[in-house]
């Protein structure tokens, strides 16, 4: 165990990140191209299928896993990036970037494992949902810990949402499994795919300000930070823009229900 801790706080200890690289700006398209690449064949069924079949606009059914997924390559690259260095030895400081590539990557795993198994069809099995949950709180648990070790507030609150969604996700994992063991009913899932909607939204807005703080300051951050950054608010806008409709009813209505 001290070995453990001595080696976190080696960890957080050591210099800065080291300059972009072309090496880097390599690894960045191989990562984005093959994120891109799972969903080509997709891509192309979309635009091959009638416009009638759609309820909004036909790009935007393109435009949503086109962001979502140069978000998840942008992540696919920062784990990369810092394995890279961790293995090298070129050990950074975390940074509030870093931090965030740590703790969604169980979270895109838990993505990619749901959109695999959509394309497959039929209705899933209850493993499915503990393996989705088991990582959804993996992310949740590495994210408490960033909170920890994140000495800056606004960059805590940042975090701290990015955590929540994590939550939220392997909360709405387990009401599935209770759902199809017949234990609860489909009404409390919207509830709680809008808060998670939610709360991904206000994260982004969170990390706009935290960087917009930074500047102010004039507080020095690596690139990679602000790789994480574009990737959250690409998440930020894919989540606002796929499930729009589920926000606006679940706000309208808890605005009518208070008000009205």
């Amino acid at each position: 165990m001290s070995g453990l801790r001595f080696s976190i706080a080696n960890f957080q200890q050591q210099q800065p990140l080291r300059r972009l690289a072309i090496s880097d700006l390599l690894m960045l398209i191989f990562c984005v191209s093959i994120s891109l690449a799972f969903i080509a064949p997709w891509i192309d069924e979309i635009r091959k299928m009638p416009d009638e079949m759609f309820r909004g606009p036909k790009s935007l059914a393109i435009v949503i896993p086109v962001l979502d997924h140069l978000g998840i390559g942008l992540t696919f690259f920062g784990l990369a990036t810092l394995t890279r260095e961790r293995w090298y030895r070129r050990l950074p400081s975390l940074s509030p970037g870093h931090w965030y590539f740590l703790i969604v990557g169980p979270m895109v795993m838990s993505a990619l494992l749901t959109e695999l198994l959509n394309r497959r069809g039929g209705p899933w099995p209850v493993s499915v949902y503990l393996i989705q949950g088991a990582f959804d709180l993996t992310a949740g648990i590495v994210g408490a810990w960033a909170i920890y070790s994140t000495p800056l507030w606004r960059w805590r609150v940042c975090l701290g949402l990015v955590t929540a969604s994590a939550f939220f996700l392997s909360t709405r994992a387990l009401y599935r499994v209770t759902e199809i063991s017949g234990y609860t009913g489909y009404q409390y899932q919207l509830h709680l795919v809008a808060l998670w909607g939610t709360d991904v939204i206000a994260s982004g807005a969170a990390a706009v300000l935290a960087v917009t703080v930074d500047l102010l300051r004039r507080t020095r951050r690596d690139w990679l930070h602000y790789f994480a950054i574009v990737a959250l608010l690409l998440t930020a806008m894919t989540v606002g823009l796929a499930f729009r409709p589920i926000l606006s009813r679940f706000w309208l209505d808890v605005c009518s229900h208070f008000l009205g």
